[in-house]
């Protein structure tokens, strides 16, 4: 579905922005401000994170999160899935369980496979 940028009228599509590690969906403010004119923004906190600090993470559990997020929107809306770092593995996650519901998956400084030193101490 083709998405037209206009900051008149209803939103267009939502966009659910998905925080990385070691932040909570604050880490979106900043976008929000200027993304919501156009768009349904969505910002949920991971398990382990923000208002989720106290919940342990898990992936089941973050991909609950996103899924959430994703079902909030208003009916008929294009879904739109942004993750970053963490949240991009989960985003890919909630994609690959979920291959029809997107419009789109956006990921930013994400693997699917976390490797190298530095990846070695969010694995532990």
């Amino acid at each position: 579905a083709r998405m037209a940028l206009s900051p008149q009228g209803p939103p267009t599509a939502r966009l659910v922005l998905v925080h990385g590690t070691r932040v909570s969906g604050v880490q979106w403010e900043v976008h929000r401000r200027w993304l919501s004119p156009i768009f349904d923004v969505a910002t949920p906190d991971l398990p382990g994170h923000g208002t989720m600090a106290d919940v342990p993470f898990t992936m089941p559990r973050a991909v609950e999160s996103v899924s959430a997020a994703v079902e909030a929107g208003t009916a008929g809306l294009p879904v739109v899935l942004v993750g970053h770092s963490l949240g991009g593995y989960v985003a890919m996650e909630y994609a690959a369980q979920h291959p029809t519901r997107l419009a789109g998956l956006v990921l930013i400084g994400s693997t699917a496979v976390p490797s190298g030193p530095g990846a070695a101490a969010y694995r532990l």
